[in-house]
């Protein structure tokens, strides 16, 4: 039988040519040219970046070789081919490769072997780069959660998106939810504020969608619950419109027994500024509650001046946070606060009021539009868990 690995000739492939096409030559001797043992890879280059994640090995080997491609250790088979043919001449062949999951590196190295005659030729390792991989959009949708039954039935819509991008929440029927409009992600964050009335359905589902340079990037659907909302709280003193010296106003009001009130007491003329600030009862950290009879009372210290006030009935939690919102907010009730003694006060001293709420409420404006007290305390609420 004619040996055909025996040491006559080289390849007849000129080392320029194989360097010309970027490829990597492993040649034995044969008997004759058509049937020497020879592998080139022609594709990808040596440290090439392929196109895909779904990578083909090509290149050029004997007719009725087997061509198997590994990792580099050898251990994990990543593509096989049989190359047509019987006669050994020289011929292309093609491997495609397991698809490089998403997250895998993107710096690759396999190893080629091929069997001739059965006999394994050098194998040839080769390094090659992938594309990246899908990166994770930052779009997301925070609040409210798949599920939840929200606080109240003022909705806070917020996530996270990619700076420039604007976000747009529709309802079931693809119209806008009342209250919010199409807002722009600053600094990777988005808020806006949605409004439901008292009739609407508690399930209600809403389609998130983030516009990129014109043209819909991503999008979201949240299903979440309203809440079963309870009377709103009734504040019967100070009544409305009702002048009052001093520098104490004691509130009093009507309530669902069992639960707290949360009360705002702001200054009327901020209602124009878009600003707000809660009043200090007496003791902070005592819960304005509404007994069994289904009263509350609280007194506040307070500035001469003309206030607005609302309140609404909250849960808190463990810790006297406000957890929950459980009823709509009551009716303003405005009235004027004048000294008993007029202070003689130096020019442009403003005294700040605490709140009766979360440490962190403080005066704010969102979206350009004054919340009322139930709004407020679930924009307080909702910050708290977004950024917690």
């Amino acid at each position: 039988m004619k040996n055909r690995f025996a040491w006559r000739r080289m390849l007849a492939l000129p080392a320029v040519a194989a360097l010309a096409l970027g490829g990597l030559l492993v040649a034995a001797p044969a008997a004759s040219a058509a049937e020497t043992p020879a592998l080139l890879i022609t594709s990808p280059l040596p440290g090439g970046t392929v196109q895909s994640r779904t990578v083909t090995i090509s290149g050029t080997t004997n007719a009725g070789a087997s061509v198997v491609v590994t990792s580099a250790d050898g251990l994990t088979e990543l593509g096989r081919t049989e190359v047509p043919g019987t006669d050994g001449a020289l011929t292309p062949f093609s491997v495609e490769l397991t698809p490089y999951a998403d997250d895998a590196p993107t710096a690759q190295s396999v190893l080629v072997t091929a069997t001739y005659d059965g006999t394994p030729l050098p194998s040839l390792p080769l390094d090659f780069v992938l594309p990246a991989g899908p990166q994770d959009s930052a779009f997301d949708v925070l609040s409210p959660m798949p599920g939840e039954t929200v606080l109240a039935r003022t909705v806070v819509f917020a996530g996270t998106g990619d700076d420039g991008a604007t976000v747009t929440v529709l309802d079931k029927e693809g119209q806008p939810v009342a209250g919010t409009a199409p807002v722009v992600v600053a600094d990777g964050q988005w808020i806006t504020v949605g409004t439901y009335g008292p009739d609407a359905p508690t399930a209600q589902s809403v389609t998130v969608t983030q516009v990129l340079e014109g043209a819909p990037d991503q999008e979201k659907t949240v299903e979440f619950a309203l809440p079963v909302l309870l009377p709103a709280p009734v504040i019967t003193a100070p009544t409305n419109g009702q002048a009052l010296t001093g520098s104490t106003v004691t509130f009093t009001g009507t309530g669902t027994p069992g639960t707290n009130v949360l009360l705002a007491v702001l200054p009327t003329a901020s209602l124009q500024e878009l600003s707000a600030q809660a009043a200090e009862p007496a003791d902070p950290e005592d819960p304005i509650l509404v007994d069994a009879a289904g009263d509350w009372s609280v007194t506040a210290e307070l500035l001469p001046g003309d206030w607005t006030a609302a309140a609404v009935l909250v849960q808190r939690d463990e810790n006297g946070q406000v957890a929950n919102i459980l009823s709509d907010p009551s009716a303003e009730v405005q009235f004027t606060l004048t000294p008993a003694v007029a202070p003689v006060m130096p020019a442009n001293t403003v005294k700040t009021l605490a709140n009766t709420g979360p440490k962190d409420v403080g005066g704010f404006a969102v979206a350009g539009a004054l919340f009322t007290v139930a709004g407020a305390a679930l924009m307080i609420v909702r910050r708290r868990r977004i950024t917690s």
